[in-house]
């Protein structure tokens, strides 16, 4: 089955959010995360603006990374990732760091969370139970 032109597309926007939040955010290069025990980070450490950032930028790396044609995946992946987006950049738009976003990332994000929502419903639509495998 042929993924849909709201997948395939993503990859127009997704370098472009990517370096906003970046750069919004000022997020290193590399990212250290500590995974010796499942309580090893505070909330308030997870839920931080840079946090949240640079997860959603992995996100995006995943999302990029399966959305071309000829990359396989799963319905309820795409759509996980697509939630986890949408709740991330909506997050980042509302909280106190959105309002010190320029207007350029602003503008970037918002486009970003349009199509990122539009993609996991127009296949949450299409595919609403069970796991379809998009081959091409």
């Amino acid at each position: 089955m042929d993924k849909p032109v709201a997948l395939t597309s993503m990859t127009d926007v997704l370098p472009e959010a990517f370096q906003a939040l970046k750069e919004a955010f000022h997020i290193d290069d590399r990212l250290w995360i500590d995974l010796s025990v499942v309580d090893a980070t505070p909330l308030e450490q997870l839920s931080a603006p840079h946090e949240v950032a640079a997860i959603a930028m992995r996100k995006i790396q995943l999302l990029n990374a399966i959305s071309p044609t000829g990359v396989p995946t799963t319905n309820d992946i795409v759509i996980g990732l697509c939630l986890e987006l949408v709740r991330a950049i909506s997050q980042l738009l509302r909280g106190e760091s959105g309002a010190e976003m320029g207007s350029i990332s602003r503008s970037v994000l918002l486009q970003t969370l349009t199509q990122v929502h539009s993609c996991g419903v127009v296949i949450g639509t299409m595919f609403p139970g069970g796991e379809i495998v998009f081959l091409l």
